[in-house]
């Protein structure tokens, strides 16, 4: 199910109802999104992440001004990794006082979750400042996020953030960005 797409809390109350109840499951729902995620680390293990590694620094011998940043887990496997180069950083010094925080679910073959920090431009364009990838949403990932992605642009703060609302996301924003003012995708839209 997960590889046709269906998110992972779906698949979970699809199958309390299968099984009439949580009491007749047999596993909790973190279990098994541990499972899903040893899985997709196996997955990332078996190469992937290396070839990933070794391309962005072969990259970055030739262009000094590219950044990467990435963590592993205990077992070596892939947590996080963020990537920006001269240009996106160029567009956020000139035009980053707005920060959209653009997350999207299972469209990778690992199911990462992908992240792009944009804004736009004075042309009414999407600039793209970084982009990330990281094994599971909530604390540890956008804690990592936000304070990589400000390290790589030397500091400098937004004066907005746009977001889905999710509430790691805020907590960290909070935190890490405390002068920053947080928008709600939803409510902008409206």
């Amino acid at each position: 199910m997960q590889q046709a797409g269906i998110r992972t809390s779906h698949i979970m109350r699809l199958l309390v109802v299968q099984a009439g109840g949580y009491h007749n499951l047999g596993f909790h729902e973190t279990d098994m999104y541990n499972a899903l995620n040893r899985q997709r680390q196996v997955a990332v293990c078996d190469g992937d992440s290396d070839s990933a590694i070794a391309f962005l620094s072969g990259k970055q011998r030739g262009h000094p001004n590219l950044f990467f940043k990435y963590s592993v887990d205990d077992h070596g496997g892939l947590n996080c990794l963020l990537w920006t180069h001269s240009v996106c950083r160029d567009d956020y010094r000139s035009f980053g006082d707005v920060l959209v925080f653009n997350s999207t679910y299972n469209t990778n073959q690992y199911k990462f979750l992908s992240i792009v920090l944009c804004g736009v431009n004075n042309h009414y364009s999407t600039c793209i400042f970084a982009c990330a990838f990281i094994v599971r949403e909530g604390d540890e990932g956008y804690d990592w996020i936000i304070s990589t992605f400000l390290e790589a642009m030397h500091g400098r703060k937004s004066i907005a953030v746009v977001t889905d609302g999710d509430k790691s996301i805020r907590k960290y924003i909070k935190k890490l960005m405390p002068t920053t003012k947080h928008n709600f995708a939803a409510s902008i839209w409206k």
